[in-house]
Order: C-alpha cells, then sequence, then structure tokens
C-alpha cells in the first residue's frame, strides 16, 4: 500500500466509533533468513511508519510517544487494560499518538514473534 493508502485506512478507523485497530501492512515471515531479510524489512516498515508519521503529523501537530512495555506488564499480571491498547501492547513496543477530537490516533510497527512478520499499524481509542 501507498502512504495516501495509509492515510485513508487511517481516516476510515477515525470514522468508526469505538476501539480499532488496523494492519496498514504486514511484512513477510522470517524462517530461515540468516537475518538479512529481517534487518531490510525493519528499516522499511521503520521507514514507511515515519513517513506516515510525518503526513499525520502535518494535520495534528508532533505526537507524543507512548511506550507500550508498561501496559504489557499490566497485561501480563491480569491489570485490566483497555483495548485497543490491550491488543497492540503484545506486539507494539512504541506508539506514536495524537489526539483528535475526543478520541486518540496512534501508529506503530510491531512484531509477534521472532519469525514472524512485521505490521504497520493504525489504532484508535477513545479518551478517558
Amino acid at each position: 500500500m501507498s502512504l495516501a493508502d495509509h492515510a485513508a485506512a487511517v481516516e476510515l478507523l477515525l470514522a468508526v466509533p469505538g476501539p480499532r485497530t488496523a494492519d496498514l501492512d504486514v511484512g513477510e515471515e522470517f524462517s530461515g533468513d540468516d537475518g538479512t531479510a529481517l534487518l531490510s524489512a525493519q528499516e522499511a516498515f521503520t521507514t514507511d511508519c515515519e513517513a506516515l508519521v510525518a503526513l499525520l503529523s502535518r494535520r495534528w501537530g508532533e505526537p507524543e510517544l507512548i511506550d507500550l512495555t508498561d501496559d504489557l506488564v499490566r497485561r501480563a499480571q491480569g491489570e485490566p487494560v483497555p483495548e485497543p491498547v490491550r491488543t497492540l501492547c503484545a506486539y507494539v513496543r512504541v506508539l506514536h499518538r495524537w489526539r483528535v477530537a475526543d478520541r486518540w490516533l496512534g501508529v506503530g510497527v510491531g512484531r509477534q514473534g521472532d519469525e514472524l512478520p512485521f505490521h504497520l499499524v493504525a489504532a484508535v481509542g477513545d479518551i478517558r
């Protein structure tokens, strides 16, 4: 998908009520990789995320960087973690987050396991 496609997907997420996540892009699995494809994919997804952050920042200002590690720990301890953060913290460590009216919008790159693909993710949630 192109940057314009990612931006359009973000707009669709914002148009739907309630917490949501969407994979904007999903890479390939890495079984049998010597590390070359992994590094290349990580760089590509990071670059795509940075481009999307730059585009969204022109509209909503600089994002807040949110480390989701504490949410993952709370989730693992059985404490309540609201969606979509509950889902995101399992594989996204840092989220670029903007306030958009009475909601928040976040984007980040994540991966659920060593051989699993990278994901460029967007999410929206209600501000409490």
